[in-house]
């Protein structure tokens, strides 16, 4: 009988272990809403503040029927505001000692199994995406921690960029401007199927029908939208209820999309392109496996400072500074934020369940 490779002294002392020169990456993080930005080239320079003049009111009460005998009654009216928004710093840390360097960074092809600086830069771009995609849906660092930026460069909730949620959620303040149900700004709030902007968090079962339903409420205040701009985001089970009732219905198309090209798991209805994002699970934030987003992208951007454009920071010797350690120090910085100039124009559910 054979002896096995694992006792074998006289294998084991002349034979090299065989490992792989590449990382087998075990987490990967794309992010649905920043691709379709970019594709639209809505990626778009921005500096330290951000804003734009938005139409909040027609004056058709302002017509007027008359006779030859009456004279013309002028009034003025309100019809413009300007919403504002700063832009958003975030940085993430490189860093590797004498250790690093010496037995591994300077050696050559039979000492490096990878190159510990080239991984360091990629593993730090991709926890970066991975925060961005956390901070678009509004999610915290901890599942029950949920981030609602304010309009300002403030320490804590502050610091954070805004969020889907908090452009869409009913009554929270956004851009500068409060909101406060039909009373206060509803022209800003949230899309609401049933027009009291009160139903953001109103329970509902996922249906090709609700979708409808939220379709239509989104376009009450953008008619000439084309289905091709509504992009609807679900998590896994809502997405998977989704798919059984339309391959029921013998409706299961992808024709269209524009992110399966990418590789995201995706589906249309009604022209609609339905994306499921894996990130919405309650793992990584409450209930957020129940989220589901509707976007009319016409009224979305995505500011980006250009000099802070994911930009690399080289890595610098911290022995150079009094008390520094014997270690090389870099970061990769970003200045940017999310912004909705229409939030009527998307809706968002916060309690919408499989079944």
């Amino acid at each position: 009988m054979a002896t096995p490779m694992s006792i074998n002294a006289n294998i084991n002392a002349i034979t090299r272990d065989i490992v792989k020169r590449t990382i087998k990456d075990q987490v990967h993080y794309k992010i649905p809403v920043l691709t379709l930005l970019e594709l639209r080239k809505q990626v778009v320079p921005g500096g330290l503040s951000i804003s734009q003049p938005v139409s909040k009111a027609l004056r058709d009460d302002q017509v007027q029927n008359y006779t030859a005998n009456e004279g013309m009654n002028a009034t003025r009216k309100t019809t413009l505001d300007r919403p504002h928004f700063v832009t958003k710093n975030m940085q993430i840390p490189m860093m590797y000692d004498m250790d690093d360097l010496m037995e591994n960074i300077s050696g050559d092809s039979e000492s490096q199994l990878i190159d510990y600086s080239a991984h360091l830069v990629k593993e730090a771009m991709e926890s970066l995406r991975a925060r961005i995609a956390k901070e678009f849906y509004g999610m915290g660092t901890t599942a029950a921690g949920l981030y609602d930026s304010i309009d300002a460069k403030t320490p804590g909730v502050g610091a954070h960029m805004q969020s889907l949620r908090q452009a869409l959620t009913h009554d929270l303040t956004y851009g500068g401007l409060s909101r406060a149900t039909t009373v206060t700004n509803s022209w800003w709030q949230g899309a609401s199927i049933d027009g009291t902007y009160t139903d953001w968090n109103t329970p509902a079962v996922i249906s090709v029908n609700f979708l409808r339903q939220m379709k239509q409420a989104c376009l009450r205040t953008s008619p000439g939208t084309m289905p091709k701009d509504l992009k609807v985001i679900v998590g896994d089970a809502n997405f998977l209820a989704l798919q059984t009732e339309v391959e029921s219905k013998h409706i299961y198309n992808r024709d269209g999309s524009e992110l399966a090209k990418f590789g995201f798991n995706t589906m249309m209805i009604d022209g609609m392109e339905i994306i499921n994002d894996s990130m919405l699970s309650a793992t990584n934030a409450t209930n957020a496996n129940q989220w589901v987003f509707m976007l009319n992208l016409n009224d979305w951007e995505f500011r980006i400072n250009r000099r802070r454009n994911f930009q690399i920071q080289p890595f610098t010797d911290q022995g150079d500074i009094a008390g520094g350690l014997d270690a090389y120090l870099g970061r990769i910085k970003l200045g940017a934020n999310l912004v909705c100039w229409k939030p009527n124009g998307s809706c968002f559910r916060s309690a919408v369940s499989a079944a």
